[in-house]
């Protein structure tokens, strides 16, 4: 079954003096033959593992080619890069509420150096876990798309 999910993307700056401008870029369509939607709760204070490649018997793709975060309160986020191994990676942000995290793949850097992000080896994210760090219960809405 091919499905297409289409991001659009429209930012709206207004300036203190009423002057308003709007950034707008066309949709990005992801072709897609499977994609999986949850609202996951995240308790107060709580980690937690949101995806993992390594789990198996659950309904969650083992790769990616659209992720898309997004909560209702803050959360930082971690992905892991070549889990396991000597040489892993983790990237972390932190996710604001209500503006979407989104990528469009799951290649991902490790192995660098410290001078060149980019001259390490490519591989993948093969795991999500997200942080609540202001003792408040946060919903986490996570879209994978393969």
């Amino acid at each position: 079954m091919a499905i297409t999910v289409s991001v659009d993307c429209r930012i709206s700056v207004t300036y203190t003096a009423g002057d308003k401008r709007s950034i707008t870029y066309s949709p990005a369509d992801f072709s897609l033959t499977d994609y999986v939607d949850k609202v996951i709760p995240v308790a107060a204070d709580q980690t937690l593992v949101v995806w993992d490649t390594s789990v198996t018997g659950v309904d969650q793709p083992t790769d990616f080619d659209c992720l898309i975060l997004v909560a209702n309160g803050t959360l930082d986020v971690e992905l892991t890069t070549n889990e396991g191994n000597a040489n892993e990676e983790l990237h972390t942000f932190r996710l604001i509420a209500s503006v979407p995290y989104i990528l469009g793949a799951d290649d991902s850097y490790f192995n660098h150096s410290a001078s060149n992000a980019y001259g390490g080896t490519l591989n993948v994210i093969n795991k999500i876990r997200v942080d609540e760090p202001n003792s408040t219960a946060v919903e986490l809405r996570i879209i994978l798309g393969t």
